[in-house]
């Protein structure tokens, strides 16, 4: 009877055990959850690129890294395509925990001065445990890291479907130090959110271009429009165009072959005119015109 009721207590006890472990866990899980939904949230809805670079920076530091970055290209290289000699990366954000300042050289380097983009995967991240030993770190960016004390790194590619945005790094000045999983997990999906948002922003930029283009254009026709006559056309044309471009000079040509021919009438002048003026008399007094 004791050792049934020894082995009833300890069943029970190894139960109670298991339901406490799994409790913790899905608490643990529920909290990662509502983080990550806290994060993607605030980057989702970050209306320019410097707030949206300055949220996934502080949301990495908070995890405990010792440093945390994002470089972007200045033009953007397509998947599949040879890297031009000229690339270059630009620091758009940084985050360290310490009160130093990154180096005054971490503004730009070179694209094939940072990382071994043939080592990278296009999407998730890779881990470098020692910069000074993994040849995916370049001279520049190795030089850069040392100047940090910076001895390992995660780095996360920003990779669209159509090309590569940039990197969001992580790092930790002690090599004792380590990248968990959930640290990972957090980091790779504040990395995608980045690339939705990245593109978000760049789509409603290009529409608001396209919105203020076309009004541009709508609002020079309606002044063509108005014009009552050729020379009042062309003035009208090429000082709205000046405006918009910001241009101080600007010049129309006509060809005199496009000019109708008049019909012919004897004994008056058969030259094409202009307002009443022949087209050589057009073209020497707006010789003389600043538009």
């Amino acid at each position: 009877e004791d050792v049934t009721l020894l082995q009833t207590m300890a069943d029970q006890l190894a139960n109670a055990l298991a339901n406490a472990d799994l409790f913790t866990q899905t608490q643990e899980a529920l909290a990662e959850a509502e983080a990550l939904y806290q994060v993607t949230q605030e980057l989702a809805s970050a209306r320019d690129e410097e707030t949206l670079f300055q949220l996934a920076i502080n949301a990495v530091g908070k995890t405990g890294v010792d440093l945390s970055m994002v470089y972007t290209y200045l033009t953007e290289p397509e998947f599949g395509s040879v890297l031009p000699a000229a690339a270059t990366l630009e620091q758009k954000a940084v985050w360290l925990v310490s009160d130093s300042s990154a180096p005054d050289n971490a503004g730009r380097l070179p694209a094939r001065e940072f990382i071994d983009e043939t080592l990278l995967p296009r999407y998730g991240y890779y881990l470098i445990e020692d910069i000074s030993q993994n040849p995916a770190v370049m001279p520049a960016l190795r030089d850069l890291l040392a100047a940090m004390n910076i001895s390992s790194l995660l780095v996360l590619p920003l990779s669209s479907h159509q090309q590569r945005l940039g990197f969001l790094l992580a790092a930790y000045e002690a090599s004792s130090r380590t990248f968990t999983q959930k640290q990972i997990r957090f980091f790779t999906t504040i990395a995608q959110q980045l690339v939705t948002t990245l593109e978000n922003l760049q789509l409603l930029g290009a529409s608001q271009r396209r919105a203020r283009r076309e009004e541009i254009i709508r609002d020079i026709s309606i002044k063509i429009r108005n014009a009552v006559d050729v020379d009042d056309i062309l003035k009208t044309t090429v000082t709205e165009l000046g405006k918009v471009l910001g241009t101080s000079r600007g010049n129309i040509a006509i060809g005199l072959d496009a000019l109708p021919a008049p019909e012919k009438k004897s004994g008056s002048d058969t030259s094409p005119k202009i307002n009443g003026k022949s087209p050589q008399q057009v073209g020497n007094s707006r010789k003389n015109k600043d538009s």
